[in-house]
């Protein structure tokens, strides 16, 4: 279903029920859905041939202008305050609080007096009594022997103190005071008490009884020491069992090792593998010394070897003796030179008889080079004897070089039989080593276990205890303090805790407008006012002789304000319509139009709301006749719009009626009590409705259009009719109304969003009957005293009496309808 239709249906059968109070049958709405609309059936009607120029609803978009007047107190949209969009609304929380306090204090009281009588009749006198008792920490080791002393299995206290509240040790309980109770019913009344870091811990039984309270606390202290007891022994005889056991096998396994020893001795012939196998390690090791010094000699010989080889192709076989030179010069230059390579041949070239020499040779040379001596020297030739000693050398390696090879293979054969020999020794020795490690080991074990075996005898006969009890529980003299005071503070914190939380979710749960911040956050809204609940004695109309009246001075601001935000063509014509009927749009459309003729815009005041039954109508808030012809009679054809315009008793403002009478045919009790003024009818009494939606209206529209004057039309409410629609896309630029109190937030928000889509364009919305408590800004009005709740109560249910519906006088949210 579109949003639309989920409006109309709601105003038309409120409830999901019908015009006569029952339940709407799903065969009905198809047949309603198959028979013709009344806005169809409009399209039928006989209308003039009037050919209307298509309009543009769309206004021109603009930068936003400033407001031009301070903020007014009561009109909402104060500039100090920036708009609250939707949301968690604390103050409405709050208010909604206050506003059900009778209910929240009657919640209050009935779970406080529950837990006051609960607190009288169920809470009884208890005696708690205490047993001390002392954990040891650490018991005395007993040893036998070196080894470490036998340490039996350690608890710590929380495990001995989870066995407490075992079912065995409560029946014990129970059995030994001959209790008359139960085991869910002991096990709270046990408590312990451990300290920090302190090895002393306490026992406390709670009864009604306090002798049986100081016999529960004993009792239960006695069979923890009890249990404590019992665990060490347990583990002291098992550990006994277990060691006895392990001793026997030990034994066992000893004396099968000695007899392997014994027989491995008698199969080998040895004694003492250790000296044989030294003496052996000893011979291999020198062996292996002289082989590896023989190979290195071989190697060394051998580089000697390839270096005289080299040395010998480089020697020639003659060399020259001596040269005989002519010049004494180049003769003594010749001694030196042999000298100088003697001398190198045994000393270094630092040595100071190298240089020397080497000086004289170099000063030789200048001086023959500077006599310019060319004679060639006489050279005298014999047998080379530095390549007859290499060749001796050669030949003495090459012998040395085959007697060491000779000497390896025989050291080589002999560390071969050594290391088979120390093999066959190492094997037989290892088997030897293993079988004695063997029997040193199950010797050590044998001995070990027999110490563990004589230890955990003794501490069997020991049979000592982790706890003691060192300080017995004695009947208490002083009842416990009583937990009734706590029970009721906890009734009076839940009655009211649970009272507030009612309120709140009641309060959360009300859909209805209440406040302006409610409409505040509605999607393309950038206006929205506030108008006050009006006293009874107030004036609920503007008066043009009165300018200074606050009803007055909050319509002024409110026509500043759209000239402010909006160009003169987004508001000249304007349509004033509402979510929901009785929302004061009659007096809203009136008001407006009032305020600007009194601020001398020509205007006109249009009554849009064709409906028989539309309640209050401008012409009679402004004077006028109720049965004068206007709309209705132009739409029809019967008179054009000019001449329905009737003068009122601002120069400024003119009128143009409905035309439509009340339906005298329909009778009193339906008009007052038994149908809502402003209901819409679709049974065929409010057919002119339906003539908004026609081209006549548009025509209608235009005529007032080029007059120039500012329009106000008061339109009936979304879901009167699909054409309520269409006129308001017709208009363009609208002002929603909301009643607080009556319009839901979610028709609010679903108003908006609809004519929105359909190309309307809303510029604001006001809130109408806001109470004093509940506004923004400062109160024009004074607060009218309020009447107890009871009061309130009993005047719902009283029936109303129809409220007079006069023109200048507000009387009650529900004395007037639009």
């Amino acid at each position: 279903m579109t949003r639309e239709l989920r409006i109309r249906d709601r105003y038309a059968h409120p409830g999901g029920r019908d015009g006569h109070g029952e339940p709407s049958d799903p065969g009905d709405a198809r047949d309603r859905e198959s028979s013709p609309d009344p806005g169809e059936v409009a399209w039928d009607l006989a209308e003039p041939d009037v050919e209307s120029p298509p309009q543009n609803l769309e206004p021109e978009s603009r930068e936003e202008a400033p407001l031009m007047f301070p903020g007014f107190p009561g009109m909402g949209g104060e500039e100090a305050e920036p708009p609250k969009g939707p949301g968690l609304d604390i103050e409405r929380l709050a208010r909604g609080i206050l506003k059900r306090w009778w209910l929240a204090a009657g919640i209050a009281a009935v779970i406080s007096g529950l837990f006051l009588v609960i607190a009288v009749t169920q809470v009884k006198p208890s005696w708690q009594a205490v047993a001390a008792l002392m954990l040891h920490s650490r018991q005395d080791q007993f040893s036998l022997g070196s080894a470490i002393p036998l340490e039996l299995q350690s608890y710590n206290l929380k495990t001995l103190l989870d066995t407490v509240k075992l079912p065995s040790s409560l029946q014990a309980v129970i059995d030994g005071l001959q209790l008359d109770a139960t085991l869910r019913a002991l096990s709270p009344a046990i408590g312990v008490n451990v300290g920090k870091e302190s090895n002393i811990f306490q026992i406390t039984a709670i009864w009604d009884n306090p002798v049986i309270a100081a016999g529960i606390a004993n009792t239960v202290a006695e069979l923890l020491v009890q249990r404590s007891r019992d665990l060490r022994r347990k583990d002291a005889s098992g550990a006994f069992g277990n060691y006895s056991a392990q001793l026997e096998s030990a034994r066992e396994e000893f004396r099968a090792v000695t007899a392997e020893m014994r027989a491995f001795k008698s199969a080998h012939q040895v004694s003492d593998f250790n000296a044989e196998t030294q003496v052996l390690l000893g011979s291999l090791s020198r062996l292996d010394v002289d082989l590896n010094t023989k190979i290195a000699e071989v190697e060394a010989f051998k580089e000697a070897l390839v270096e005289i080889e080299s040395a010998v192709k480089g020697e020639p076989e003659m060399v020259v003796t001596s040269s005989v030179y002519r010049n004494p010069l180049k003769t003594r230059l010749t001694d030196y030179e042999w000298q100088l390579q003697e001398a190198r041949s045994r000393y270094t070239e630092q040595n100071p008889k190298v240089i020397k020499l080497q000086t004289r040779v170099d000063v030789l040379k200048q001086m023959i080079a500077e006599s310019k001596d060319e004679g060639a020297p006489e050279n005298l030739y014999s047998a080379n004897t530095k390549l007859t000693g290499l060749q001796d050398r050669q030949r003495e390696l090459t012998s040395d070089i085959r007697v060491r090879e000779a000497q390896i293979v025989a050291l080589t054969e002999t560390i071969e039989q050594s290391r088979t020999k120390l093999a066959d020794l190492t094997s037989a020795e290892k088997d030897f080593q293993l079988i004695q490690t063997r029997m040193t080991s199950a010797e050590n074990l044998v001995g070990s276990l027999v110490g563990r075996v004589d230890e955990a005898a003794v501490m069997v006969q020991r049979n000592e205890a982790s706890l003691e009890l060192f300080e017995r529980a004695l009947p208490p003299t002083e009842a416990m303090p009583s937990s009734k005071k706590l029970i009721a503070i906890a009734g009076v914190v839940l009655g009211g805790g649970l009272g507030l939380g009612v309120a709140l979710l009641l309060e959360l749960l009300d859909p209805r407008l209440r406040t302006r911040r409610d409409a505040l956050g509605t999607p393309g809204i950038e206006l929205v006012w506030e108008l006050q609940h009006i006293p009874a004695d107030a004036r609920a109309l503007v008066d043009p002789q009165r300018p200074a009246d606050p009803i007055a001075a909050i319509f002024r601001r409110l026509i500043n304000e759209l000239d402010a935000k909006l160009e003169p063509d987004d508001w000249r014509c304007l349509g004033v319509i509402s979510a929901d009927p009785e929302a004061g749009r009659t007096r809203i459309a009136t008001n407006l139009a009032l305020v600007l003729a009194m601020k001398e815009y020509p205007t006109t005041l249009v009554d849009a709301d064709l409906r028989n039954l539309a309640g209050t109508r401008p012409s009679e808030l402004l004077r006028r006749p109720a049965d004068q012809a206007g709309l209705a009679q132009a739409l029809d054809g019967e008179s054009p719009v000019a001449t329905l315009l009737s003068a009122t008793s601002s120069p400024d403002l003119v009128l143009l009626a409905a035309g439509v009478a009340r339906d005298d045919s329909v009778p009193e009790s339906e008009s007052v009590s038994g149908r809502e003024p402003d209901q819409p009818r679709v049974d065929g009494l409010d057919h002119r409705l339906a003539r908004l939606g026609s081209r006549q209206f548009r025509a209608v529209l235009d005529a007032l259009n080029q007059s120039g004057r500012n329009l106000v039309y008061d339109l009936p409410p979304v879901g009167a009719l699909e054409t309520v629609l269409e006129a308001a896309v017709s208009l363009g630029n609208l002002i929603v109304v909301a009643r607080s109190g009556r319009t839901t937030r979610g028709q609010l928000r679903e108003t908006v969003e609809l004519l929105e889509e359909r190309g309307a364009r809303v510029r604001g919305i006001l809130v109408t009957d806001i109470p004093i408590d509940l506004l923004e800004g400062e109160p024009l009005f004074p607060s009218e005293p309020k009447p107890m709740f009871w009061t309130r109560w009993l005047s719902r249910t009283k029936p109303r009496a129809p409220a007079p519906a006069g023109p200048l006088h507000y009387a009650g949210p529900k004395s007037h309808v639009s």
